[in-house]
């Protein structure tokens, strides 16, 4: 007997050492996760909040300033000189577009992979993506010259009636930025939908319920909008996530279309897209690791695995950085080009040879140190790491960038550049403004997605105590001021039990409503498949065909055909475009702005189908007259609703019914 129960505790020891570490600390609840999250909105702003806001926003007024006083004076006061042409801002436009490439694509391949802890930071991450975004959209615009002619690059004709050249890479970066940005919002609002509900039904101020309850469509909780939102949810992903990619090469493409020496090379699409995951990750553990510090009910939610698993993908991700400098270095000496041996010989023994030092040290040495557990769990050790990472990358742009621009072909026009504090200005003004719009996001919005972490828990339980007996009987209201009869169960198990059971009664106007999605619940109530990917599919068509309407008319010559047909307004749509000898149709130059169309439709329909399918906006809906179910649908309850209109439908029948499936707290919902 002994060795068998020996061989049982070593068993028992096995799966203890082999299970999962838990995503949510401590046992939590439902109702916590709602009050530790939105408790960061609700409750007044701590001291250090306010520092905080004041120093980072005194920092980001540097960006007004510094923009009258250059377009007053004239681009001369940045530190552009021949050869180097672009210098600081287009080197902060590709930092901080890099790390807003990370947000969206960390949470949207996460999500593909089913990583269960992304659930905790994703929403941060999409929230960075937002204001790095606008943060390099500073540097393009005023790097322009003149800011007001920015809308040439609008597809629209100009003042000459000239359309753009949508063979041009430039006019290919505009796309991709524009139609990144816009779908990142739209990915980052439809996830924050069900939280915004949250927050409604938490809100004591009758302005603040309106306008959550705007923001959020009228959201109900009902088990059907759910099933719509979670195939809206993958969709968008996935057409998000080939839009980073693309994004990611575009601009990529910038430099390496270029016959310029340190520029002119293929790994960088992949070093790109590495390197912003890399710089990515480095930013949201800058975010999130001060943020459990200083709202510490979030630790729970934000763990120890939580940091161990980010700072493995910095491990991993560094290690293929450190791998494409070596290549660039070996394709250097092996090209056997002199030009190209030269520039990369000047970034490492120039007069800038410390950027090239510290971009190597801090991008590829540094990341090292998470081969060993301490570094990746203890917060501060992590979070240096992580700055030190971003001014690292900051490095890497500034060599790739400027000192191969200092040192081209011709060395009569060698130039030292030395950024301006117009340079520094603008750059530590975009760090303030990136900064000062996260501070607002955290007293604004939930930074941790509600609904997802509450998929995390084992068993959500209704903690409160019910406001009335179990047993109170319900007044029963006249048929036909009946919308419906209503009941809870005590946990999603129960609920698709009782969905089960009452589909199989044969009522059919009946619903379900919880704080999150419920697996299985599909064929509980036997649903059909969502036909969301539908109307993706079919909006992407209506892009990709709008884009070759576009592409075609604007640069061929016009038909014979309509010659006689259109009328002069319609004749100066076609523009013939001539570009070094190419044919007037090139697809293969035409493939960026139509993809970008393409996911731009793409991501639009699938939030459109997902409002209208799920009937969606609400300005009112019955059920919220039953005050428990409109308080707690979005908190910790678990409710159907059975109407009043189902012909199975009888007062006592069916509150029978309810009873006997294990439902609580029947109550009959007026309209």
């Amino acid at each position: 007997m002994p060795r068998v129960e020996n061989a049982v505790d070593r068993a028992e020891s096995g799966r203890e050492l082999l299970a999962r570490p838990a995503l949510v600390l401590n046992e939590r609840e439902a109702s916590w996760v709602n009050d530790a999250v939105c408790s960061v909105v609700e409750k007044p702003a701590p001291l250090w909040w306010w520092l905080a806001v004041v120093a980072f926003g005194v920092l980001a007024g540097a960006v007004p300033l510094v923009v009258v006083y250059f377009i007053s004076t004239g681009l001369g006061v940045w530190g552009l000189q021949s050869p180097v042409f672009w210098g600081v801002a287009i080197l902060n436009f590709v930092f901080w577009i890099e790390i807003g490439h990370a947000g969206t694509l960390i949470s949207a391949i996460l999500l593909f992979t089913r990583q269960r802890w992304r659930n905790s930071v994703n929403r941060a991450a999409e929230a960075m993506t937002i204001f790095a975004v606008l943060c390099a959209a500073v540097f393009p615009l005023f790097h322009i010259g003149r800011q007001w002619m920015f809308w040439y690059m609008v597809p629209v004709p100009e003042s000459y009636a000239v359309w753009q050249n949508f063979r041009a890479p430039l006019l290919w970066d505009e796309f991709a930025v524009g139609t990144y940005f816009t779908v990142s919002c739209l990915f980052w609002y439809f996830g924050l939908l069900p939280d915004i509900a949250s927050l409604r039904d938490r809100a004591t101020k009758l302005w603040k319920k309106r306008l959550y309850h705007v923001l959020c469509w009228g959201w109900t909780g009902s088990l059907r909008a759910w099933r719509h939102y979670e195939a809206g949810y993958l969709c968008i992903a996935g057409v998000v996530s080939v839009l980073v990619i693309s994004v990611a090469s575009v601009v990529s493409t910038d430099f390496a279309t270029t016959v310029l020496p340190g520029w002119h090379t293929t790994i960088f699409p992949p070093d790109f897209i590495t390197g912003a995951i890399f710089s990515g990750f480095a930013m949201i553990v800058t975010l999130m690791v001060p943020l459990r510090a200083a709202y510490p009910r979030l630790k729970d939610m934000i763990t120890e695995k939580h940091l161990d698993n980010m700072a493995k993908v910095l491990l991993a991700t560094g290690s293929l950085v450190g791998y494409s400098y070596l290549i660039e270095l070996f394709m250097a000496w092996y090209g056997a080009n002199p030009y190209e041996r030269y520039t990369f010989w000047n970034r490492i023994t120039g007069p800038d040879c410390a950027t090239y030092f510290f971009m190597f040290g801090f991008n590829v040495l540094l990341p090292q140190i998470f081969w060993f557990r301490l570094p990746r769990i203890h917060p501060w050790i992590l979070w240096t790491a992580s700055v030190l990472i971003n001014v690292g990358m900051w490095f890497e742009r500034y060599s790739i960038i400027v000192v191969s621009l200092e040192r081209d072909f011709l060395p009569s026009s060698w130039r030292h550049y030395l950024p301006t504090w117009v340079d520094w200005g603008l750059f530590f003004g975009s760090v303030g403004l990136f900064f000062f719009l996260f501070l607002l996001f955290l007293r604004v919005l939930p930074a941790i997605s509600i609904a997802e972490i509450k998929t995390l828990l084992a068993k959500p339980r209704r903690p409160r105590e019910p406001e009335a007996p179990f047993d109170e009987p319900e007044p029963l209201l006249p048929s036909r001021e009946i919308y419906g009869l209503g009941a809870e169960f005590s946990s999603e198990e129960d609920l698709r039990r009782a969905s089960e059971e009452t589909r199989k009664k044969g009522y059919v106007w009946w619903d379900a409503y919880a704080p999150h999605p419920i697996h299985g619940m599909e064929q509980a109530m036997r649903l059909p498949k969502s036909r969301v990917s539908f109307f993706v599919l079919m909006g992407g068509l209506l892009g990709l065909l709008i884009g070759i309407a576009m592409v075609t008319a604007t640069s061929v010559p016009r038909p014979e055909l309509l010659r006689s047909l259109t009328t002069g307004q319609l004749q100066g749509l076609f523009y013939a475009t001539v570009v070094q000898g190419k044919p007037y149709f090139s697809l293969p130059a035409f493939v960026p702005v139509l993809l970008e169309l393409t996911i731009l439709f793409a991501a639009f329909s699938g939030f459109l189908a997902v409002v209208l399918l799920s009937r969606l906006p609400r300005p009112h809906h019955p059920v919220w007259n039953w005050g428990e179910l409109s308080r707690r649908a979005t908190d910790d309850g678990f409710f159907l609703v059975i109407e009043a209109r189902d012909p199975a439908f009888s007062p006592a029948e069916s509150r029978e019914f309810l009873e006997r499936l294990g439902g609580r707290r029947l109550t009959y919902i007026p309209r």
